[in-house]
């Protein structure tokens, strides 16, 4: 199954790249201000009445609490090419798009969001557990505004930190804005890692709708071509495709 991460390019993504990892985000710093939002210290009981935690639910709820504010979080969406993602996460189209391939057992190592209307109520257990059904409810739910994203998210123990790619990078796609010389540095660090192993593509606005079209680079020129030479056509369709 192919999923997809949109980035900016800068310092960060450049190592991150040549690390050939993720850096799993803070969810608490996304753009999203309900991640993983817990509800108050208050139920619905089972004869649908209000009633406060008992001091044992309470105590279950902080620790969750504590383990949730130290949780990182990978975001791939199934989405390529979608022009929102690519405004919201990279970089308004000056960034870049990474494909990852991911086998049914790596599957398993990620999760797709849930979207609903209703902030997911939280069953509090009596015994204390991190990484139960509900704690990964809360974490995997998001308001149906969002549902446009199609994530689907790895969730590490700990946040602001690097792990190894877990699918297969399969190509990388540069936005219709991306700078040439952006591309010239992301092809410099990937081009000796990976040769003709991935696809390298961009992506340029449609002159007739509100549609972008992708073209990708013929793999034999990867191997045999300077870099420079991979993007000259690139920056020639550039100057060519705009509205202005």
């Amino acid at each position: 199954m192919l999923l997809y991460r949109y980035q900016p390019i800068n310092k960060y993504t450049l190592i991150n790249l040549s690390k050939q990892s993720h850096w799993s985000g803070d969810p608490l710093q996304f753009n999203d201000p309900f991640e993983f939002a817990l509800k108050s210290e208050w139920y619905l009981n089972d004869e649908n009445r209000m009633t406060p935690l008992t001091p044992e639910k309470i105590k279950s709820r902080e620790v969750i609490r504590k383990f949730l504010l130290n949780c990182g979080v990978i975001s791939y969406s199934s989405n390529k090419g979608d022009k929102l993602l690519w405004s919201h996460y990279g970089d308004f189209h000056r960034g870049m798009c990474l494909s990852f391939d991911f086998s049914d057992e790596q599957l398993s190592e990620i999760v797709k969001v849930k979207y609903q209307k209703q902030i997911h109520d939280f069953q509090f257990s009596e015994k204390i557990r991190q990484m139960d059904s509900s704690t990964m409810e809360t974490i995997l739910t998001k308001s149906t505004e969002w549902e446009y994203e199609n994530e689907w998210r790895a969730v590490l123990p700990y946040k602001n930190e690097h792990y190894q790619y877990t699918g297969t990078l399969k190509g990388i796609s540069f936005g219709c804005k991306c700078p040439i010389e952006d591309i010239e540095m992301v092809l410099s660090i990937l081009i000796p890692l990976y040769r003709d192993k991935i696809e390298y593509s961009k992506f340029f606005i449609q002159q007739d709708s509100f549609n972008l079209w992708e073209t990708v680079l013929n793999n034999k020129r990867v191997n045999e071509e300077p870099i420079s030479e991979l993007v000259h056509m690139w920056g020639k369709l550039n100057s060519k495709n705009s509205f202005l």
